[in-house]
């Protein structure tokens, strides 16, 4: 009985975990030109917690936009 738990324990810790994995959403504000579309496509697909998008505008339009839990870097 003890190992059938014990397995039970462990599934089902491993499935909660999976389940709660959060999700980042990252926009790269660019106006220099130096992070390319193939660029943030490479980076998107080498990392599945992170999903990185491009945006070639004023940084100050999307401050008002964006979530506070959305990281926002700009370069």
């Amino acid at each position: 009985m003890f190992p059938l738990l014990y397995l039970g324990l462990i599934f089902g810790t491993s499935y909660i975990g999976a389940k709660s994995s959060t999700q980042l959403k990252i926009a790269v504000v660019d106006s220099s030109g130096k992070f390319t579309p193939q660029k943030i496509a490479e980076a998107n697909e080498t990392s599945k917690s992170n999903t990185l998008t491009l945006v070639k505008d004023d940084p100050k339009n999307y401050q008002k936009i964006l979530k506070p839990r959305v990281m926002m870097a700009t370069w």
